[in-house]
């Protein structure tokens, strides 16, 4: 079996260590061949007195098996220097005094079984499941533990909450874990009692319609959900939200919800200050294609004229508008580069160039008597 109880792949039992104490070496000896006996997962150790038992405490033991009268130290006060050092391990109290009296004083001790000696092979065969019983259990709890443990540990590194809700509008929560008090300004305690109710008082109220509506959505198409919303914290600060989660049933019936929340307010800040930027491109792009049209039209009917009458001072108005595009391209080289350009350079630039080409035109349209 597996530390929780289960089947190794191999199929084959996890061993169990059992460290069997009586002052009687001929009955420990004959108790290690039965239980080894009746399961082949078993493998005793076997000590005559206390102080034997404690030098193989250490050794990796599963689970052990103590006579109550010995002549160092009883059972029970064996019990309590194990306990000292493991806490749980499996402790049998297997002893041929039986009263009332002593099962009493047992189990306030913390004994894990009682079990009194009697006539006969069976009696090996009820301790070996009493053993393989108490052995299981105590390996279940470990791993729970171990479970438990390290969940704590993921939601205490977690940046948000994980959280069990009622699916209803109001959210209200069942549990909540994690950076609660951070991100909202409520401590779970709070959510958790309804004091603020989380669909009420802090789920903003302009995302409370939306919301309801994508977790109904997906519950009804594969039970999982995730969306983005805002809540109002405690100190009325709007921020954003991504949660994900999914339905919880019990004999087919959605009995709550389970999921993490955490923040995203300075991503969604950064995507919307990314959607402006752009904006800002785009709209800049539009502008400078359609104003750059009229000077490289003006600048190809001065090359025109030139041909056609063979006149190079036309030329030099052609340079001139090169250069005036040559500083308008740098501009936009400076707007990739650096997403920011200030608006009156790029207004200048434009204006000057449509306004210098028109009126260069004009002027030398009048000069030649057109």
């Amino acid at each position: 079996m597996t530390a929780d109880g289960g089947e190794t792949e191999s199929g084959v039992s996890d061993p169990i260590r059992v460290l069997h104490v009586d002052d009687d070496a001929a009955f420990a000896e004959l108790v290690a061949i039965y239980l080894e006996r009746e399961r082949d997962r078993i493998t005793v150790i076997t000590a005559t007195s206390v102080s034997d038992a404690l030098t193989e405490l250490d050794s990796g033991i599963d689970c052990i098996v103590a006579d109550y009268e010995m002549p160092d130290r009883n059972g029970i006060e064996f019990l309590e220097v194990v306990t000292e050092r493991y806490p749980d391990l499996p402790f049998i109290l297997f002893t041929g005094r039986g009263s009332e009296e002593i099962a009493s004083e047992a189990i306030s001790a913390g004994v894990t079984d009682y079990l009194q000696k009697s006539t006969g092979t069976e009696q090996y065969t009820l301790l070996a499941n009493r053993i393989c019983n108490a052995v299981e259990g105590y390996r279940s709890q470990r791993v729970l533990e171990e479970r438990k443990r390290r969940l704590e540990t993921l939601i205490d590194n977690l940046p948000g909450i994980v959280y069990r809700c009622l699916n209803e509008p109001e959210w209200p929560m069942e549990y909540v874990e994690g950076d609660c008090e951070e991100l909202t300004g409520y401590t779970s305690q709070a959510v958790e009692s309804g004091d603020p109710v989380w669909g009420e008082e802090i789920l903003h109220p302009d995302d409370k319609e939306r919301a309801w509506e994508v977790v109904q959505s997906a519950l009804d198409d594969d039970g999982t959900f995730e969306l983005t919303y805002r809540i109002v914290t405690k100190d009325d600060q709007t921020k954003w939200m991504w949660e994900r989660g999914q339905a919880i049933c019990e004999d087919g019936e959605l009995v709550a919800l389970e999921g993490f929340v955490t923040g995203i307010t300075d991503r969604k800040e950064q995507q919307q200050e990314i959607e402006r930027k752009n904006y800002k491109l785009d709209e800049f792009a539009s502008i400078v294609s359609h104003d750059m049209q009229d000077p490289l039209a003006v600048a190809r009917e001065y090359v025109e004229l030139a041909r056609t009458e063979d006149d190079t001072d036309y030329l030099d108005t052609v340079e001139d508008a090169h250069e005036r595009l040559k500083r308008l391209t740098e501009t936009l080289l400076a707007l990739s580069r650096d997403g920011e350009v200030p608006a009156e350079a790029v207004n200048m630039s434009l204006t000057e160039t449509s306004s210098w080409f028109v009126g260069e035109r004009h002027e030398d349209d009048a000069t030649r008597g057109r």
